[in-house]
């Protein structure tokens, strides 16, 4: 999967992203075939040194990240772009926006899936100050006029 955390980076570009996509479908095929003939097999994993030490960092830093988890909501906003259309709280998985004054309103119930800052067509809702200039991620298999008509 390309990555896509949108608090952290700017995603790939979508030539990129297709490579990533393209390189993958073997790798689900192959995968698909031990699981069906039921066979034994090891899992990949990096044998980098970088990898590893880059693993243990974020394991101490995604510590940190999830004693509050759930409030870390209070870092949206939104940016005069808001034109009020709901997609964000259409998308959003657990119904954690509602709207108030034709603007959106998190719950304090939020996964940090970011579908609201990814698919909000104004790329009107921030993060804090960390997504202002960030790029939008949307995933080539999501078909952006069906979450509008939901």
């Amino acid at each position: 999967m390309p990555g896509n955390n949108i608090f952290a980076y700017n995603p790939s570009s979508q030539k990129s992203q297709s490579k990533i996509f393209e390189r993958e479908k073997s790798k689900i095929k192959k995968i698909s075939d031990i699981i069906r003939k039921r066979k034994d097999y090891k899992c990949e994993a990096s044998k980098l040194v970088i990898d590893i030490i880059i693993d243990r960092v974020f394991i101490k830093t995604t510590d940190k990240i999830m004693e509050n988890f759930h409030r870390r909501d209070e870092e949206f906003w939104i940016n005069n772009n808001c034109k009020g259309c709901k997609l964000c709280e259409k998308i959003c998985p657990v119904n954690n926006i509602e709207f108030n004054l034709d603007k959106p309103v998190w719950k304090h119930n939020c996964e940090q899936c970011t579908a609201c800052i990814q698919y909000c067509p104004m790329e009107a809702i921030q993060w804090g100050k960390k997504t202002i200039k960030r790029k939008r991620y949307r995933d080539p298999n999501i078909n952006f006029i069906e979450l509008i008509m939901r």
